[in-house]
């Protein structure tokens, strides 16, 4: 496997990574994870693969960095691929996925791409001529293009996909989770160190949970002003922000319309929990909120379910689980959408939202174990080996 980096810090795809990667040596493979070393580089998976014929590598990055290109990483990689049955690469625009598919193909063994949500429309209007020039010049283009598989997590992400690589093997694999543990973990949480550090959210009656990057495509501007439009009819309810900024300009419009309708009450934010020690927020929380303008597959929303969390989310998210298998409520990817999610959840008893939260943890179980999700990518990899 190859990946940008495996900071968890960057959002889903390191966990991706981590949970297959475990769950495929748990079947048997032996399995071999190149990326890059960054400076913000973090040890967190390490741990999750004691015992496991698991290695991870890092290597550094060639200048310049924005390319994200290394050298050292395509000889090692290059020097191994005798023994590489086939090379699944995480993520689309990071330079080394390129070259190491490249690599591979010469070798005349094949290559799985994982899109993780970077082939929508939305993504693709970001920095949209830096893309097409990625695409048009830096191996981008032939890496999916040449690809045995693009791997999607939903068919709406693959109809999006097919944009930009429209004749391309599109095949559909969700991401998975480890349910049991997420179940244990978040139903035995001792909430007592999150509330002496936010004493606010003691206070409230109805906890609103985010609990994502804080990013403008997961869209918690949405949900603030969402609160704005509520506040009269907000009596003992508030959002907990439980985030990691990666604009920080967003987050300093999100604090100022906070501050500017008096929500400092109903809104806590805390951009100082991470790993592990974040899920306590899962703890105080009643229900789970990602109100995002677009998402692959949502490594948050299935491991909310796991948790038990009844959810709101927008129709962006791509998950119609959570609506076909009443797990939550499922709005438009607008303030007034969100406003009116939030209405009917903070105006459900305790019954109901338990009820969607039993219904969100069977989904997660019956449909997202890695267990299952590893058998799948196991089928994908004998196929794309065989052809």
């Amino acid at each position: 496997m190859t990946i940008g980096d495996m900071d968890p810090h960057t959002g889903g795809p390191p966990q991706v990574v981590a949970g297959s990667a475990a769950a495929l040596a748990r079947r048997g493979h032996r399995v071999s994870v190149f990326t890059r070393e960054t400076p913000s580089v973090s040890r967190a998976f390490d741990e999750q693969f004691d015992g496991l014929s698991v290695e991870l590598l890092r290597f550094p990055v060639d200048a310049p960095a924005a390319l994200a290109r290394s050298s050292a990483m395509k000889q090692a990689f290059a020097t191994q691929c005798g023994s590489i049955d086939v090379l699944h690469a995480h993520g689309i625009w990071e330079g080394h996925l390129a070259q190491l598919a490249q690599v591979m193909r010469a070798a005349g063994k094949p290559v799985v791409v994982s899109s993780h949500g970077m082939l929508d429309s939305w993504s693709m209007r970001q920095s949209a001529w830096k893309k097409q020039l990625v695409l048009a010049l830096g191996g981008t283009g032939t890496m999916l293009s040449k690809a045995d598989a693009v791997v999607f997590g939903t068919e709406e992400e693959s109809n999006e996909g097919r944009k930009v690589v429209p004749n391309a093997r599109h095949v559909i694999v969700p991401n998975g989770i480890d349910s049991a543990t997420i179940a244990r973990i978040t139903d035995s949480l001792d909430p007592s160190a999150l509330l002496a550090r936010l004493p606010v959210v003691a206070t409230w009656r109805r906890t609103i949970l985010y609990f994502s990057r804080i990013h403008p495509k997961k869209g918690l501007d949405l949900l603030v002003d969402a609160f704005a439009l509520h506040k009269d009819r907000l009596d003992g309810v508030g959002l907990l922000v439980v985030g990691i900024p990666q604009d920080a300009d967003y987050l300093a419009a999100i604090e100022r319309t906070i501050a500017q309708n008096d929500l400092s009450g109903h809104i806590a934010i805390t951009t100082d929990l991470t790993g592990p020690d974040a899920k306590i927020a899962f703890a105080v929380a009643d229900v789970f909120a990602l109100p995002s303008h677009q998402e692959g597959f949502s490594m948050a929303i299935v491991e909310a379910m796991a948790a038990g969390k009844p959810l709101l989310i927008t129709d962006k998210c791509h998950m119609a689980e959570v609506a076909d298998w009443q797990a939550g409520v499922v709005v438009p990817d607008t303030a007034p959408g969100i406003a009116q999610g939030l209405e009917q959840v903070i105006g459900l008893d305790d019954d109901a939202l338990a009820l969607m939260g039993r219904n969100g943890r069977k989904v997660a179980v019956d449909c997202y174990d890695w267990a299952m999700i590893a058998a799948r990518l196991e089928t994908l990899y004998l196929q794309a080996a065989q052809k």
